[in-house]
C-alpha cells in the first residue's frame, strides 16, 4: 500500500498524533471511542490511510475539542508554527 507522504498530510498525521496523545488517549481508546478498528487509527497516523472530514469530526468529539481547534492546530504546523498548537 502507498502511504500518504506529501507533507500537509504528514502535518494532518503529526497533529492528530500530538492532540490524540496531549488528551491522554491511546490508539485504542481513541478507535473504540468512534467505533473504529485500532488498525484504523494505526493506518491513518502512519499515513497507510487517508482521514476523511466525517472521521475527523467524530475524532475531536472523543478527543473533547473543537474541530476548529484541530483546524487551527494543522494550519500552525503547515506554516511551520508549531508554538501554537
Amino acid at each position: 500500500m502507498k502511504k500518504i507522504q506529501r507533507s500537509d498530510y504528514k502535518a494532518l498525521r503529526t497533529c492528530l498524533k500530538e492532540m490524540r496523545k496531549q488528551n491522554g488517549f491511546t490508539q485504542i481508546q481513541l478507535a473504540e471511542a468512534i467505533g473504529a478498528d485500532q488498525s484504523d487509527i494505526s493506518k491513518i497516523e502512519r499515513g497507510e490511510r487517508r482521514l476523511d472530514v466525517v472521521e475527523l469530526v467524530h475524532i475531536c468529539r472523543a478527543l473533547g475539542i473543537a474541530t476548529e481547534t484541530f483546524i487551527a492546530a494543522l494550519e500552525a504546523h503547515l506554516s511551520g508554527d508549531k508554538h501554537h498548537v
